[in-house]
C-alpha cells in the first residue's frame, strides 16, 4: 500500500492526519524491513525535534490496532513494520544480536514437501518466514572481541 492509501485509511477511520503519523508512515514506507521504535523516533527527530518517543510508541499502536502496522518481538525486542497487503509478501533473516533484519523475496514456502505434511488438506491463507541468526556486522564484532580477550585470532 501507498503512503496516500495508508493516510486514506486513517481519514476513512475518523482520525487526523498528523504531522507525526505522517512522519511515522514516511519512515516506515522508506526502509523495507522492521524498525524498532526508538529508530523511527530517531529519524523523525531530524524533522521533528521535539516529538517524544511516547508519541511515536502512541501512534504506532494506533496504527497497529488499524491493522497498518504489524508489530513483531524478536527476542524482547518489538519491531514494526508496514503491513503491505497485496505487496510481495517478504521474509526476513533476523539478526539476534542487533535486531537488523534483511528482507528476500524467495518464498521458502514454494519449496515445501506437503506430502510430508502431517495435515494434507489445509489451505494456507497467509504466512511469515523468519530466519534467526547473527548479522556480518555483529559477526565480525564477535571476532574482534574474541581476538581481544583470548589473544587468538578465530578463522
Amino acid at each position: 500500500m501507498k503512503e496516500a492509501q495508508l493516510l486514506q485509511q486513517l481519514r476513512n477511520n475518523g482520525y487526523k492526519i498528523t504531522p507525526q503519523r505522517q512522519e511515522i508512515i514516511r519512515v516506515l514506507a522508506e526502509k523495507d524491513g522492521h524498525q524498532s521504535a526508538e529508530e523511527i523516533h530517531k529519524q523523525i527527530c531530524s524533522h521533528y525535534p521535539g516529538m517524544g518517543l511516547d508519541t511515536v510508541y502512541r501512534n504506532l499502536g494506533l496504527l497497529r490496532r488499524l491493522n497498518i502496522v504489524n508489530k513483531m518481538n524478536y527476542g524482547g525486542k518489538n519491531r514494526y513494520e508496514l503491513n503491505r497487503e497485496g505487496d510481495s509478501h517478504p521474509h526476513y533473516l533476523i539478526c539476534l544480536e542487533c535486531g537488523e533484519s534483511q528482507k528476500f523475496d524467495f518464498c521458502p514456502l514454494d519449496c515445501l514437501d506437503w506430502d510430508k505434511m502431517p495435515q494434507k488438506s489445509f489451505k494456507v491463507e497467509k504466512h511469515r518466514f523468519e530466519i534467526f541468526g547473527y548479522c556480518s556486522h555483529c559477526i565480525e564484532a564477535k571476532k574482534l572481541k574474541g581476538e581481544r580477550k583470548n589473544g587468538i585470532k578465530e578463522i
